[in-house]
């Protein structure tokens, strides 16, 4: 009877490797209250499905906190934090896909998401305007109140950090709150010797604010930029903030 019960788990949680690998589904910690997040604390949440964390120690106290869950890579994302966790009990019903990879409706022509980050966890990062991403190839230290823009570009998300790069990323948790900018990407072909004009492939000046020219005037063109709402400019391969400017020709 044992080995029938440990063969049917095992069954239902290797259907789970037909799923895309973006698995992640919405539930809520039912058990125990509070919830810590502790190595070897057994969790059950609201599908029937019942986890173990791993290699863990938060001291959450968290009273029914809502999670998101893979079953793929057995990952529990509660408040922004990442938690390794192993199933002990599978459910028997198919968890509900997030909509978090969609393209998100957009009512206005605003198409980029503009906004500060709020805490980071290894690879997982939430934003304050409700937005969970898991991005890749970043390693290293954000700092506290960094501006952020979430954007798409071609078929996939990525994300820029101030004082950082773009990153590609994957939507755990889509954003609350509707694009709140517009964004045109540009290609720079030349800089002035002081950084304070650049040049775009079809001819346009920008003018850069002067105190912005201390890190235009590193910049090696030909590079690609963001241009925001017309008058603010990233460079996502570059480590330089927002740089503002203004169109002159």
């Amino acid at each position: 009877m044992h080995l029938k019960i440990t063969y049917i788990i095992f069954i239902l949680f290797s259907s789970a490797s037909f799923l895309q690998a973006n698995d992640f589904y919405k539930s809520q910690i039912l058990k125990p209250t509070p919830f810590l997040g502790i190595h070897g604390e057994v969790i059950q949440l609201s599908d029937g499905t019942v986890w173990e964390v791993q290699n863990s120690y938060e001291y959450l106290y968290s009273y029914y906190p809502s999670v998101i869950v893979s079953l793929n890579r057995g990952i529990l994302i509660v408040d922004g934090k990442k938690i390794q966790v192993r199933p002990i009990k599978a459910s028997q019903q198919r968890p509900s896909q997030p909509t978090a990879q969609q393209n998100f409706k957009n009512n206005n022509s605003n198409n980029g998401y503009r906004s500060k980050i709020e805490s980071d966890n290894d690879d997982i990062i939430k934003l304050r305007n409700g937005a969970v991403l898991e991005v890749y190839n970043f390693f290293g230290f954000i700092g506290y109140n960094k501006d952020s823009l979430l954007f798409k570009e071609g078929n996939s998300w990525k994300l820029w950090i101030e004082g950082k790069k773009s990153y590609r990323c994957e939507i755990i948790k889509p954003p609350s709150t509707k694009p709140n900018v517009y964004l045109e990407k540009k290609q720079i072909m030349k800089v002035s010797s002081d950084g304070s004009f650049l040049t775009d492939f079809k001819g346009i000046i920008y003018e850069v604010n002067s105190l912005n020219t201390i890190d235009t005037q590193l910049w090696i063109p030909p590079f690609d930029v963001l241009m925001i709402d017309k008058h603010e400019i990233i460079n996502t391969s570059d480590r330089s903030s927002v740089i503002r400017v203004q169109m002159i020709k």
